[in-house]
């Protein structure tokens, strides 16, 4: 049998609470680190660690799935983004296009948030939203504040466990969050329209399906934060590789767990003892979020062996863009990356990089040539595809438009052909110190790179790399690999003995970027 708590009971007790300065409302003090507002945005399209910081704009999401490391505050944003709905108090930082459910909770007042067990979402999400579960006293310190409580709904059998809260929305209707678990029956799932699904942890498939069910009358949201623990499992990789029109994809780290000024809540000693507790091939997934794909990376190479700051490089340097052609859509973006190889000291600097969903060549074109337009463009075969935009070629627009391609297309050194794996056998030993010939070094800003680097995968199957999200990376191998073709710039290009100063012989990448 349930029992309720009436409003009015709620509301004497809240009086008391008052006169003796208990605290109320806690979702007012609520300051998102970025990657917690991307969440909240909902925009379409992949958003890996590092951030810089939240997207402006883009095109609304449906499915969203924060895929993040250990105490960086998933459960923080998964709750928040479940009471700023429910009771309508949209804070001051709330984007213009963000969504607003004020509408469709209104025509479907519910909204469900499940976890592993009853256990689990009691004392994880229940106690998040509503305060302490084992300490009464506590009611309303949560999220939800007790003045917005209208009834409370307890779960048969499962000691100070809710099945469901009511709470007040400012627009004067009552919206009901029911506290769902993974263990109960799929048919638990099954039925309700809801506005809005949010996920503490990795469901079995079905539920996700089931959760999915539940929104398509209502065009609602349906969204996780997770620990990647299972690795990666179907839903995962669907997201991580094959993202589809109306996903959002994120990654959260420990360094993604602070503000643009420096502010966080992680301790850097306590983090520092326990990643070193992890086991070595459970790092990654517990401090960047980043599930262990398939049969592992392609690039397995701890990053601060190889990301650096950016720094002013030698004018002698020889330059180079590689670039990868796209056709639109959220997995076929347009793509290129510059690479300076200073060949005195056999080190490859890739320092810049572009990838852009954009349909419009003109736009890819004018990117390329601003970063240099005499830096030499290295290409794939398929710009000699002719499409509707470019009958001539591919190739042959860009050229046309400025940009200095090649006079053919990209052919790996070692094999004459379009073959991949060579290309990328020299990257990783190249990154690793294992190769004679050069040392990579990527700035830190290029994040498109970073963010393919950290997923690009092999398949379980035939552990064949998944060629799926990997546009830059295509770019820079065939720019890494055409380093015979960088040249210096004309106004530079001098006879340069090795180890005698250039004077002011250094250039600034960041010029044009």
């Amino acid at each position: 049998m349930t029992e309720q708590t009436t409003s009015l009971e709620l509301r004497t007790d809240l009086s008391r609470q008052l006169r003796e300065g208990a605290t109320a409302f806690k979702l007012g003090g609520y300051d998102p680190y970025p990657f917690q507002r991307q969440y909240h945005a909902c925009y379409e399209g992949r958003f890996t660690s590092p951030h810089q910081g939240p997207k402006e704009s883009g095109v609304p999401a449906k499915q969203i799935l924060d895929s993040a490391a250990n105490q960086v505050g998933k459960t923080t944003v998964g709750g928040t983004d479940i009471a700023i709905h429910a009771l309508g108090d949209y804070p001051k930082w709330w984007g213009h296009d963000w969504p607003n459910l004020t509408e469709l909770l209104r025509e479907y007042p519910e909204i469900w948030t499940g976890g592993e067990n009853n256990d689990r979402v009691r004392d994880i999400m229940q106690s998040d939203l509503m305060g302490e579960a084992a300490d009464p006293s506590k009611l309303g310190s949560g999220w939800i504040p007790k003045d917005r409580i209208v009834s409370m709904v307890k779960k048969s059998g499962v000691p100070n466990a809710l099945d469901s809260v009511t709470v007040r929305h400012k627009a004067g209707f009552n919206v009901t969050i029911k506290f769902k678990a993974y263990s109960a029956d799929l048919l638990d799932w099954a039925g309700t329209p809801v506005a809005l699904i949010h996920l503490d942890e990795e469901p079995p498939r079905a539920y996700y399906s089931q959760s999915l069910a539940r929104t398509i009358s209502t065009r609602g949201y349906v969204k996780m934060t997770f620990t990647p623990e299972k690795g990666a499992t179907e839903l995962v990789s669907a997201f991580s590789t094959n993202l589809k029109p109306g996903q959002c994809f994120l990654i959260s780290g420990w360094d993604d767990a602070k503000h643009p000024d420096g502010r966080t809540h992680l301790d850097p000693e306590h983090l520092e003892a326990l990643l070193a507790a992890f086991l070595p091939h459970e790092r990654d997934m517990r401090s960047k979020g980043i599930p262990i794909l398939g049969a592992g990376m392609v690039f397995p190479v701890a990053l601060d062996k190889i990301v650096i700051d950016p720094q002013m490089l030698p004018l002698y340097a020889r330059r180079i863009c590689g670039m990868d052609f796209g056709s639109g859509g959220v997995n076929h973006p347009t793509a290129a990356a510059w690479w300076a190889f200073d060949f005195d000291a056999k080190i490859a600097y890739l320092y810049a990089c572009y990838k852009s969903l954009e349909t419009s060549l003109g736009i890819h074109a004018t990117a390329v040539r601003a970063k240099g337009p005499w830096i030499p463009v290295a290409w794939p075969h398929d710009g000699h595809r002719k499409e509707a935009y470019a009958t001539e070629g591919i190739a042959n627009a860009y050229r046309a438009a400025g940009v200095n391609m090649r006079h053919t297309h990209f052919a790996d050194p070692d094999t004459g052909t379009n073959a991949v794996q060579p290309g990328i056998t020299a990257m990783y030993q190249a990154m690793e110190g294992t190769s004679p010939d050069w040392t990579i070094k990527i700035f830190n800003t290029c994040h498109e790179y970073l963010q393919e680097h950290q997923m690009y995968h092999r398949s379980e199957k035939d552990s064949s790399i998944v060629p799926v999200n990997d546009d830059v990376i295509s770019a820079a191998r065939i720019g890494f690999r055409s380093a015979r073709y960088a040249r210096q710039e004309e106004f530079h290009r001098q006879v340069h003995v090795p180890g005698v100063a250039e004077g002011a012989g250094t250039w600034n990448p960041t010029q044009g970027m």
